[in-house]
């Protein structure tokens, strides 16, 4: 019997695109306009959510400046944006998407973040393969090192550390020994994370945006086009831990400023404290502690 040979699948991505992501400060932000407001403090790359609107826009070159009441475009090149796609990837937007990704890589867009597996084969094509450098998002959730083996296999070069994560977790997951993987992890130090995300716009059924919990916990929900996220009033932040993860080898941080418009004293505020690795007021730590659950 002949031996069969495991192999795993040809995405064309090289495994030599090394460093392409410098260590520092990641911002996302959630709309073009943002983008402004972060030149104030430039960060290593920007990120943004990618979504139809956002296509549409990058693009379209002269409806870009027409919005923007800009004749320089953008403030950031695209091969210092990253593109986030949205994990919820339903089957009738697969052609939709494939190309909006092929037409944004030949303009230079190369960046991704993918949320889903599905995404990963948008890539396979030789001209996207080639060229496209892949970021496995949180919504992955690798959480163990089988599960970053199996999506490093699939194509991402690069990893975001689940929200839920914790410190001992993240550790073991991406064991000291291996000192280089570490570089490729991306941690999210400041964020009011998305905890609920509903495929549809619900702007018409509610006319409400805050509201609470039981645990007089507030929520904030923000209905778009393309769904509803619901987001925690008070955010979390590790950017007094930033020394440590450094210390230990991670050494590339997300600050996530896409639960609303950004505003330049917010921006500077956040990013000054992370830069100095100060504490924020009236942050919490998420699931940092204790990860997912505690036994």
């Amino acid at each position: 019997m002949p031996e069969i040979k495991k192999t795993g699948p040809k995405t064309g991505i090289s495994r030599h695109k090394i460093e392409i992501f410098p260590e520092g400060f990641y911002a996302m932000v959630s709309r073009i306009e943002d983008l402004y407001v972060l030149q104030s403090i430039r960060p290593v790359k920007a990120i943004m959510p990618f979504g139809r609107k956002i296509a549409r826009q990058l693009l379209n070159t002269e409806l870009l400046k027409k919005e923007l009441f800009s004749k320089a475009g953008l403030p950031f090149p695209a091969r210092d944006i990253i593109l986030s796609l949205d994990p919820f990837f339903p089957q009738k937007n697969d052609s939709e998407l494939e190309e909006h990704i092929s037409a944004l890589v030949r303009i230079g867009y190369t960046n991704f973040i993918v949320n889903n597996l599905g995404h990963f084969s948008m890539f396979r094509r030789k001209d996207e393969g080639e060229k496209a450098m892949l970021i496995a998002g949180p919504w992955l959730y690798a959480f163990n090192s089988h599960a970053w083996d199996f999506i490093n296999k699939a194509g991402a070069e690069y990893c975001v550390s689940p929200l839920e994560n914790n410190r001992q977790n993240l550790e073991r997951t991406f064991p000291a020994e291996n000192h280089f993987i570490r570089k490729k992890v991306f941690v999210t130090v400041f964020s009011s994370p998305a905890l609920f995300r509903i495929c549809a716009d619900l702007h018409k059924a509610y006319n409400f945006e805050h509201f609470s919990g039981r645990k007089d916990e507030n929520f904030r929900m923000i209905p778009a086009e393309e769904g509803t996220i619901v987001h925690p009033q008070e955010p979390f932040s590790l950017l007094d831990k930033t020394p440590f993860l450094r210390k230990t080898g991670f050494t590339r941080f997300i600050l996530d400023f896409s639960s609303g418009p950004l505003k330049k004293p917010e921006y500077r505020r956040i990013m000054e404290a992370a830069q100095n690795a100060d504490p924020i007021s009236g942050a919490g730590r998420f699931n940092w502690k204790n990860g997912f659950y505690t036994l």
